[in-house]
């Protein structure tokens, strides 16, 4: 839990993976889709990455009530309290298969009704480097505490979200 003072446990998973049939991992951690956004290949790290939370946590939401508070920032909207939109770290099970020609997929299911499908795909084509990620989660027990968002009171809501991204890189 992240109540105040108590430990964060970040990831606890155990796995058992075969080199032709891909892995299973159960436990506390990263869901197959998470970080579906984040792929870089410029080597410039995760601080200067392009997840909207770590760049935009500061900054507040206009609900038209200009300096009137309570304010809501980019960061409190993405991270609302009971769980996270972009970057799940839940108790789950995942597989993910093995790579074949540069792609392989995975599947997450677990913690309150929350489930992913995610894809990926690397490869170097005559000096051009390639990556990609496609991930979709749907999270259908979220219970938003009363205030987050605009809720009057504990919210029922289906959160489904369809992420990605690729980078490309010429390797001279």
């Amino acid at each position: 839990d992240d109540a105040t003072g108590a430990i964060n446990l970040r990831e606890a998973l155990a796995w058992v993976e075969h080199s032709r049939l891909g892995r299973i991992t159960i436990g506390h951690g990263a869901t197959a889709a998470n970080n579906a956004i984040l792929v870089d290949l410029s080597g410039k790290g995760m601080a200067a990455s392009n997840d909207v939370v770590l760049h935009n946590s500061g900054m507040i939401i206009n609900d038209g009530t200009v300096y009137s508070g309570p304010f809501v920032t980019w960061g409190a909207f993405f991270n609302v309290p009971g769980g996270t939109w972009l970057n799940p770290r839940l108790e789950h099970v995942q597989y993910r298969t093995p790579t074949f020609a540069g792609f392989s997929m995975g599947a997450s299911f677990g913690e309150d009704n929350y489930w992913d499908v995610e894809g990926r795909y690397s490869g170097e084509f005559n000096g051009v480097r390639i990556a990609a990620r496609l991930g979709y989660s749907v999270n259908s027990e979220f219970n938003a505490p009363v205030g987050v968002i605009g809720c009057a009171t504990q919210c029922e809501r289906k959160i489904e979200q369809l992420a990605g991204s690729m980078s490309i890189r010429h390797m001279p």
